[in-house]
């Protein structure tokens, strides 16, 4: 691999990592920001950013720079993959991911609308703003992407001698975001149902990191190799 590629590829690989720590710690700031009745345990991470929210600004910046960072990530990564159709879904797919966090920081939620009847009844009557209906759809996309990316980039990964260890544990990665999501859907709402959500993101963003680390262990290997 020539030098610039392994560069840009180094560089790919920090930004994954720096995102999934971003998006994280976003999250976990932003909720400790709100009053004493947001409840962590019902509301969705969505909810920091909504208009209702306070210090909204603080989850909408971290979500859409972890998004860019991610979407970086997610061109380093397609480089990596390139040779299976599955492993350029699969890296297309972080890439959606990371485009959704972005539009996510900007298209704010007019209110919860998963825990407050006010914000229902806004729903069922005069109607939410198109920045809260853009959101949902967005989000819809982004959890298809979180689902199907794991299983596309497993099965890439067994032709990647760099990425081949990680296989099991993408693997893993997706049974266990399947199972989230399914008690996400049954909780929604409801006690359990933000955590469930926080799982979903915890599971997925420690992944990213995971790829991006051993994308980076595995460039001074690759840099020992025939140039690509």
């Amino acid at each position: 691999m020539q030098g610039n590629q392994a560069g840009r590829l180094r560089l790919a690989a920090m930004a994954g990592l720096i995102g999934a720590v971003l998006f994280t710690l976003g999250w976990i700031a932003g909720g400790l920001l709100q009053p004493a009745s947001y409840s962590w345990s019902a509301q969705e991470i969505s909810d920091l950013g909504a208009l209702t929210a306070d210090h909204a600004w603080a989850w909408n910046l971290a979500d859409s720079l972890s998004g860019v960072l991610i979407a970086l990530f997610a061109v380093g990564l397609y480089s990596s993959v390139a040779s299976s159709s599955s492993g350029r879904i699969g890296a297309a797919l972080i890439g959606v991911v990371g485009a959704g966090s972005v539009l996510d920081g900007l298209l704010r939620e007019d209110c919860p609308l998963s825990t407050s009847q006010a914000c229902q009844d806004l729903r069922d009557g005069p109607g939410l703003s198109w920045h809260h209906q853009a959101h949902d759809i967005e989000s819809v996309v982004v959890f298809v992407a979180i689902l199907l990316a794991p299983f596309l980039l497993a099965r890439a990964f067994r032709r990647s001698d760099e990425l081949r260890g990680l296989r099991s544990y993408t693997l893993a990665t997706g049974a266990a975001l399947v199972a989230a999501t399914a008690a996400y859907a049954v909780l929604y709402g409801n006690p359990g149902g933000g955590i469930a959500q926080r799982l979903i993101a915890t599971i997925f963003m420690a992944w990213i990191a995971a790829l991006a680390i051993s994308t980076m262990r595995a460039l001074p290997v690759r840099l020992g190799g025939d140039p690509v």
